[in-house]
């Protein structure tokens, strides 16, 4: 009976014991947590992509701890990699804009918390980034006050969208909407009266993404162009008289051209043939920023500001100018060019007498030749040229010119064996009658 009674005393005092410590210490410390949310779960290349979250202790927003937030790529490449604080809430921020050529699929977010250089949270997020978003005008150049139509594709569905223009710094706004359930856009807006020059206009959504496109803004010149456009319709006669009248005013052609969609297909002279979306047209050259970029084989290639194309030598009335060792300086009909006599498929003939003579596709010219070495000196009217004897061509025209280099020795010997080749038959001839008699 005592034993029981001591049992029971020793219980009821640990409990008590127990209760009172429960009381006495602390409540178990609940760990630390960490959140981390990207703004979008997919976004295009290019796009602002925002990572936030909160670090607690016990539940309870703790601030003044850093948080380190890096992400990698879906190449597997750290992308990005930041320390901000907390604030006194617990909560933080940071952004990172895909590179526009950046890799698609999946990005890893990787969010670590530290207080007094102790780790003591971390957390994963991820999301996708898609190709980059695409912005069209139409057109792509217009005067101030004309209306310009935009359309995209790539930006986050449903989400409200604005449209600016960069000038002086500022951004101007055009327009702005939301877009549809695909995540396309469209619009128009009216070219703003600023300074006539070439601008950035950039399609943003609340989501961050962006999409740029490049447009060009002209005054002046431009504004009676757009009133001669509309006049012109899709007679193409117009257009021609417009581009005559037009001149040398070289921004205000390529406007035209631009507006009729005009590209280069032949040229004769100076004269280039235009193919533009009502029909074809010409123009000078020159008006075109025309210039020969390189030569072969007698083939020249142009370059314009509406296009390029290879055209025969002979078409821009090229002429051969001048020589000087492997070098030619050749004028046409849009400026004056220097190329190597390899690409006028250059070939030097000697005829004999220290002449030799020189072909290219521009024509033929003579000169005297002197040897030294293995090199061929050739003097002309235009200049002089070098080459390798090995180069040139042993063209033996006449039976003089064959004998020329024979020894009188050689020679006699050549005429003995002919008139014994003459008696050898003459004898045949007389033996054949004497048998036959």
């Amino acid at each position: 009976m005592n034993h029981q009674k001591t049992l029971s005393t020793v219980l009821c005092t640990a409990l008590i014991a127990v209760i009172a410590l429960g009381l006495c210490a602390p409540a178990f410390a609940v760990p630390w947590t960490l959140t981390a949310t990207p703004s979008s779960a997919s976004v295009a290349q290019g796009a602002l992509v925002t990572i936030s979250g909160t670090v607690a202790d016990n539940g309870v927003g703790t601030g003044g701890l850093l948080v380190t937030v890096q992400i990698t790529d879906a190449a597997s490449n750290l992308a990005y990699s930041t320390i901000v604080t907390s604030a006194s809430n617990g909560s933080y921020s940071a952004q990172y804009r895909v590179a526009p050529n950046g890799a698609i699929g999946t990005y890893t977010v990787n969010v670590y918390a530290s207080q007094g250089g102790i780790q003591v949270a971390s957390t994963v997020a991820t999301f996708a980034v898609t190709p980059a978003t695409t912005l069209t005008l139409t057109p792509t150049w217009a005067a101030p006050g004309a209306s310009v139509a935009y359309s995209g594709t790539g930006f986050t569905a449903s989400t409200a969208f604005n449209v600016s223009i960069s000038w002086s710094g500022l951004a101007v706004q055009l327009s702005s909407g939301t877009a549809t359930a695909t995540g396309a856009v469209s619009g128009t807006f009216s070219v703003p009266g600023i300074a006539a020059n070439v601008y950035t206009v950039t399609l943003n959504n609340t989501a961050g993404l962006l999409g740029t496109a490049i447009f060009g803004i002209g005054q002046a010149d431009s504004s009676q162009l757009m009133t001669a456009l509309t006049a012109i319709g899709t007679n193409v006669t117009r257009l021609q008289t417009t581009l005559n009248s037009l001149g040398t005013n070289d921004t205000a052609i390529m406007t035209l051209l631009t507006a009729v969609s005009g590209t280069v297909n032949t040229i004769n002279g100076n004269t280039a043939t235009l193919s533009t979306s009502i029909g074809s047209v010409s123009t000078a050259v020159s008006n075109l920023n025309g210039q020969i970029s390189s030569i072969t084989s007698g083939l020249a290639s142009v370059q314009t500001a509406v296009g390029a194309l290879s055209t025969p030598l002979a078409n821009l009335d090229a002429k051969l100018v001048s020589l000087n060792g492997s070098i030619a300086t050749i004028s046409t009909s849009i400026g004056t060019v220097q190329t190597s006599l390899s690409s006028l498929d250059t070939k030097v003939t000697a005829n004999g007498n220290g002449i030799a003579t020189i072909q290219t596709t521009l024509g033929t010219i003579q000169g005297d030749m002197a040897k030294s070495s293995d090199i061929a000196t050739i003097t002309t009217s235009l200049g002089t040229i070098s080459t390798k004897i090995d180069a040139v061509q042993a063209d033996v025209t006449s039976t003089k010119s064959t004998t020329e280099g024979l020894s009188p020795l050689i020679i006699v010997a050549i005429v003995l064996a002919l008139v014994a080749a003459i008696a050898a038959i003459a004898s045949i001839v007389l033996m054949r009658r004497k048998i036959a008699g």
